[in-house]
C-alpha cells in the first residue's frame, strides 16, 4: 500500500511539474503576446497620429482650393458682366456724316443695326422735338408743343 501511495504521490508530483511547466509556457506566451500587442498598439497609435496630421493638411488644402474656386468664380462672373452684349463701354468709331458705326472687323453698320447686334434691345424710330420742328414746322405753334400728330392710314406724313 505504501508503494501504491508512493506511486500516486510521484504521479501527482509529475502532474504538478507538468502543469507548472505548461503554466510557465503559457505565461511566457502571454508575456510575448502582450509585448507584441503593445508594440502593435504603439504602431497603430503612430499611424493614427500620421493619418490625423494628413487629414488636417488635406482639410487645409481643401479650404485653400475652395477659396481659390470662389475667387475664380467671382472673376468669371466679373468677366461675364464685362462681356455682356448690352454693355456699351468703350470707343465707337462713327461716321461724322451718316452716323454709321465701324465694327472691330472694319465693317460699317447703321447705328440701329449695330446696337441691336450688341444687345437684346429693340429699337423704334421717333423724332426728337427739335427735329420734329425742323421737319414739320406747320405742326408747331411757335415754340410750343406740337398741335397734333395724327397720321393718315397708309401715309408717311401727318395730317
Amino acid at each position: 500500500m505504501i508503494l501504491l501511495l508512493t506511486i500516486i504521490l510521484v504521479l501527482s508530483l509529475v502532474g504538478i511539474f507538468v502543469l507548472a511547466a505548461s503554466m510557465f509556457r503559457i505565461k511566457k506566451a502571454l508575456a510575448a503576446s502582450e509585448s507584441d500587442l503593445m508594440k502593435k498598439s504603439g504602431e497603430f497609435n503612430k499611424q493614427i497620429s500620421e493619418l490625423a496630421e494628413s487629414n488636417r493638411e488635406l482639410e487645409s488644402e481643401n479650404k485653400k482650393l475652395q477659396d481659390i474656386q470662389a475667387e475664380q468664380k467671382e472673376q468669371i462672373d466679373n468677366l461675364k458682366n464685362a462681356l455682356k452684349p448690352d454693355s456699351f463701354d468703350g470707343f465707337f468709331p462713327i461716321c461724322s456724316n451718316c452716323k454709321d458705326i465701324r465694327d472691330p472687323k472694319g465693317y460699317w453698320h447703321s447705328i440701329e443695326e449695330y446696337i441691336q447686334s450688341l444687345s437684346e434691345a429693340d429699337l423704334s424710330h421717333s423724332l426728337c422735338p427739335e427735329c420734329a420742328k425742323k421737319l414739320y414746322p406747320d405742326l408747331f405753334d411757335g415754340d410750343k408743343k406740337a398741335i397734333c400728330l395724327k397720321w393718315k392710314t397708309g401715309s408717311d406724313k401727318p395730317m
